[in-house]
């Protein structure tokens, strides 16, 4: 059985201060800003644990080299699915 994907773009409803859902492009708006806008308390404590050592900077043929793998991941399991046949007990 082929899956059939999906992709979840933005939001569809955004519960506003009063409680209730909107739905409209203008309501989820002005939701986002009466949430966005309210102060929230903070206890000044921003204490991190320091990391040692030295930075690591990726390089540009690292970052390709990572994209390259990534699209010859996706390109084999393709292959590999057309090959074989998996019923839904198999998954």
């Amino acid at each position: 059985m082929k899956k059939e994907w999906k992709h979840v773009e933005g939001i569809r409803c955004m519960r506003g201060k009063d409680g209730v859902l909107n739905f409209g492009v203008t309501d989820r708006g002005r939701a986002w800003k009466e949430i966005m806008n309210e102060e929230n308390e903070w206890d000044h404590m921003t204490e991190v644990n320091e990391v040692e050592g030295p930075i690591e900077e990726a390089t540009w043929e690292e970052m390709v080299l990572e994209h390259t793998m990534k699209i010859m991941k996706g390109v084999l399991w393709r292959r590999i699915r057309m090959l074989i046949n998996l019923d839904d007990m198999q998954f």
